[in-house]
């Protein structure tokens, strides 16, 4: 467990230097099309 915090607290402090920050982290992971798919899900659910 300690492992995996230090992994995350070296990825939060590096990955701004790659290119714009939060913009370049959504591009890389696609964050909007992941909320859109569990938002969708949840929609989903409560039907």
């Amino acid at each position: 467990m300690i492992r995996l915090i230090i992994l995350f607290a070296i990825f939060l402090a590096v990955y701004p230097m790659i290119g714009d920050g939060w913009a370049q982290f959504s591009n890389d992971f696609n964050v909007a099309g992941v909320s859109d798919f569990i938002s969708e899900s949840i929609a989903k659910f409560k039907q």
